[in-house]
């Protein structure tokens, strides 16, 4: 389960109907793992979510659309082929976006 929302995906990537819902949830789940290793924190809905874990986070704008622009990377880029950048790259602006957050300061 995310906790960005599968709408909130389908309007960045500009995506009407469900036929690509499935495999969006998939890009979203891995987004949103992504985006938790990179800050070495767990990220949550909300405070309640959080509980008494001091290194988690509680999500907000700015890792909202750090997740949506990783999404949109693996939408766009869901073939594995490599050319000038890797795929494997995570997103500049994404990383720029949860920089703040992150616990350990290695790039």
């Amino acid at each position: 389960m995310t906790i960005t929302t599968l709408d909130a995906a389908k309007i960045h990537l500009r995506v009407d109907g469900s036929d690509e819902d499935s495999i969006i949830a998939v890009y979203l789940g891995a987004a949103e793992l992504t985006a938790s290793n990179f800050m070495e924190r767990a990220i949550y809905a909300d405070a309640t979510a959080q509980g008494t874990d001091t290194t988690g986070i509680v999500i907000n704008d700015g890792i909202t659309a750090a997740i949506l622009l990783i999404t949109g990377h693996l939408y766009a880029h869901r073939e594995d082929v490599t050319t000038v950048m890797r795929v494997a790259d995570m997103p500049s602006g994404s990383r720029m976006l949860m920089q703040q957050y992150r616990l350990g300061m290695a790039i």
